[in-house]
C-alpha cells in the first residue's frame, strides 16, 4: 500500500468529509466474488450475458449499483446497473443505470457509457461518478472522447456533468482502473494503471475538478505507481495469467479519514 501526503507536497487539495468508521467487524464475513452470467430485466434485454461483475457500491437509500465492464464481451446491454438485492437465487438480475440507451456502444462514444470498471457513489451531492475507460472488447484504441467521467444524479439518472479525459489519458495505452471522490470539493482522483501499455506502463494519477471543469495528470510513471518487473501475481494460491504475467500498476485508490492522504495499491507490486 502506498500513501501520498497531499498537504505536505501540495499537489492535491482535499476537503472530503471523513469516511464513516463502521462498527466492529462481524465474526463471519461473506466474501463478494465477481461472477459471470447476469440477466438484465428490461424485456428487450432479458437474457444472460458473459459479463463479470466488478464494482459494487450502495447509495444512502440502500440501492446497490454494480459495474459490468465490457472487457470480455460487448454483448452486455449495460456496463453500469442497479442490482436486484431481493433476488436470492439464479443469475444476478440487473437494471441498466441510468438507462439502456445511455449504455449503448453504438451511439456517440462521447456521451454514452461504454466500459465502466470503477465508479463512485457520492451521497453528499446525490451523484454517481462513472469512470468510462472508453474502449470495449476488440478495440485497440478508445474512440475520441470516449475516455471520460459521467456524473449522474442518483435521484433520477439525469446527466449532471461530463468530464472528458483524452487530454490526460492515452487512448491506446491507458487503463482507467479506479476512482475516489472528495465529495466536499467535488474532486475526483483516478488510478490509471497503464495496463494496455505494459510492460512500459503509462501509469499515472489523474485529478478531475468538477467545479472548475479541469483535469490534470500527476506522478506519471513514478516508481510508486509502476508494476514491479518479474513479479508473479498470485491469487488463491494460483499464478494469475501463467506464462503471460499480468503487469498492473496503480489500481485500488482511497482517501484517508482525515482527508490529508491518498492511498493506492499496485497490483503487480509488493506493497
Amino acid at each position: 500500500m502506498h500513501r501520498f501526503s497531499l498537504f505536505i507536497l501540495g499537489l492535491l487539495s482535499l476537503g472530503q468529509t471523513a469516511l464513516a468508521a463502521g462498527p466492529d467487524a462481524p465474526a463471519h464475513l461473506a466474501l463478494w466474488r465477481s461472477y459471470t452470467g447476469v440477466t438484465w430485466q428490461q424485456r428487450v434485454d432479458a437474457h444472460s450475458v458473459n459479463a463479470p461483475i466488478a464494482g459494487l457500491h450502495f447509495d444512502a437509500a440502500g440501492r446497490a449499483f454494480v459495474s459490468t465492464p465490457r472487457l470480455i464481451s460487448t454483448q452486455a446491454p449495460a456496463t453500469l446497473s442497479l442490482l436486484d438485492t431481493k433476488s436470492l437465487s439464479g443469475p444476478a438480475r440487473l437494471t441498466a443505470f441510468p438507462s439502456t440507451a445511455a449504455n449503448s456502444i453504438s451511439a456517440d462514444p462521447r456521451t454514452h457509457l461504454r466500459n465502466v470498471l470503477g465508479f463512485y457513489v457520492d451521497n453528499r451531492n446525490g451523484w454517481l461518478w462513472a469512470l468510462d475507460q472508453g474502449f470495449v472488447a476488440g478495440e485497440k484504441t478508445a474512440p475520441p472522447g470516449a475516455q471520460k467521467i459521467m456524473i449522474y444524479a442518483l435521484s433520477d439518472g439525469h446527466l449532471v456533468q461530463r468530464i472528458p479525459l483524452d487530454s490526460v489519458a492515452d487512448r491506446e495505452g491507458s487503463f482507467l482502473n479506479d476512482i475516489v471522490v472528495d465529495e466536499a470539493r467535488r474532486v475526483a482522483y483516478i488510478a490509471d494503471s497503464g495496463l494496455r501499455s505494459a510492460p512500459d506502463n503509462q501509469a499515472g494519477l489523474i485529478v478531475a475538478d468538477a467545479n472548475r471543469g479541469t483535469v490534470r495528470r500527476v506522478l506519471n510513471q513514478h516508481p510508486a505507481l509502476m508494476p514491479v518487473a518479474g513479479l508473479q501475481v498470485v491469487s488463491h494460491g494460483e499464478t494469475v495469467w501463467p506464462g503471460n504475467p499480468i503487469m498492473l500498476g496503480i489500481n485500488g485508490i482511497a482517501l484517508s479519514p482525515d482527508q490529508e492522504t491518498l492511498y493506492w495499491t499496485v497490483t503487480t507490486g509488493t506493497t
